[in-house]
């Protein structure tokens, strides 16, 4: 199996088994600007193929109201077949549910507190990206 990783000052991403692991790192606040180059740094990682999106919290402090705006459109959902959100914090779930009604994304998306459920859930997205990136 090829795993390829890279690591920012921001989040790491991983790409496994035709999922895309993106771990944010502690005390990260999402501003606008940030979003932006996280998108770009994504598609750069990718390569611009989809992918479905496995995105764990580690600790990020907080979200403007615009950056999830744009992270949840389908410029930010682009290249995404579907995202699982893994949060474990409670502040974090309640968090990731307020965004979720308040803009919901453009893509099959839920929120788990168990990575294994994400990934079962997330496999049925993978024949998707296949399909494309064959």
């Amino acid at each position: 199996m090829t795993i390829k990783t890279e690591d920012t000052p921001y989040i790491r991403f991983e790409l496994k088994d035709g999922i895309l692991f993106a771990h944010y790192k502690p005390g990260v606040i999402i501003t606008l600007e940030l979003a932006r180059k996280l998108l770009a740094k994504r598609l750069e990682f990718t390569e611009n193929k989809p992918y479905p999106m496995l995105i764990s919290d580690l600790g990020i402090v907080s979200v403007e109201k615009e950056a999830w705006t744009l992270l949840s459109s389908d410029e930010g959902t682009n290249k995404i077949t579907a995202g699982a959100m893994l949060l474990n914090t409670t502040y974090s779930r309640i968090l990731g549910n307020f965004f979720f009604k308040l803009s919901a994304p453009k893509i099959p998306a839920k929120i788990f507190s168990d990575k294994q459920r994400a990934l079962e859930w997330l496999e049925q997205y993978k024949k998707e990206s296949a399909d494309t990136n064959g």
